[in-house]
């Protein structure tokens, strides 16, 4: 019995419901095919998170508007662009795409755009879808007229600024001028005032050396009375010692003399 289990015809009927290794095959394949399915959906998922777009932009032209959508990764097949009108009247522009589950609506103003006009256009080198809006005339041209009154601002703020700027420049010259002005009346009065001293100390100079003139005539006349005063002087000086008598012995004829005239005193 042991050897029949062991045998290699045991098993081999894939169809035997008792058969334990047609059981395995069975549930191999089916784990397979789980597996497969689920590497499938997340692929799928990876691959529509991927090719979601990158960016959406509003951009406003000189005629129009522009929508542009942008993919790093997948196409644009598969969008569906319309303009759809709500309950309440407005309409609506969709923008949808059934692949990557992209889906935007705008709200459309019939007096400034023409709805019946919308067009788009697909960029295959840079991957952007372009949805162009026009304007409508009515708009367009008012905003050319905002266009024309702005320019005429921009000119007239133009003049304005040109004209702020030039008075500030003459402001400038001006208190530069006034500056220089200050500045050549401060030298040339220091200037006058070295002028005044100089002449001051000249005039100075000039009657110190006049009076040291003066000095020097009036000197002669000083010193020859003094020479006078000191000839006298000296004169005097000089004739005393002739004046004074050397102490010496009378003489008999003097002694008789002063005696006659001292008995002559008695008598009288």
């Amino acid at each position: 019995m042991i050897a029949y289990y062991n045998s290699p015809h045991y098993n081999t009927d894939a169809f035997n419901p008792f058969n334990i290794g047609s059981h395995n095959i069975l549930f191999n394949d089916v784990m397979h095919q789980l597996d497969k399915q689920f590497y499938h959906n997340q692929s799928q998922k990876m691959l529509a998170q991927m090719s979601k777009p990158s960016s959406v932009k509003q951009v406003e032209t000189v005629d129009g508007y522009q929508i542009q959508i942008a993919k790093k990764y997948g196409d644009f097949n598969g969008y569906e662009i319309r303009v759809i009108r709500d309950l309440s009247g407005n309409y609506l522009l969709k923008i949808e795409g059934n692949n990557d589950q992209f889906k935007k609506l705008y709200q459309l103003n019939p007096e400034e755009v023409e709805i019946g006009e919308i067009d788009w256009k697909w960029f295959r080198n840079e991957n952007i879808l372009v949805l162009n809006i026009p304007k409508s005339e009515h708009k367009y041209e008012e905003k050319k007229k905002s266009k024309s009154v702005k320019k005429a601002n921009c000119k007239k703020s133009d003049h304005r600024r040109k004209a702020r700027h030039e008075k500030r420049l003459r402001r400038k010259v001006d208190k530069i001028e006034a500056a220089l002005q200050e500045e050549q009346r401060q030298r040339n009065s220091e200037k006058q005032e070295e002028d005044e001293e100089d002449n001051h100390r000249n005039s100075i100079s000039n009657e110190a050396s006049f009076e040291h003139e003066e000095n020097i005539e009036v000197a002669p006349s000083d010193s020859s009375t003094a020479l006078e005063s000191d000839s006298s002087e000296t004169e005097s000086i000089e004739s005393e010692p002739i004046k004074v008598k050397k102490n010496r012995s009378p003489s008999i004829e003097e002694v008789e003399d002063e005696e006659f005239i001292l008995l002559r005193k008695n008598m009288i």
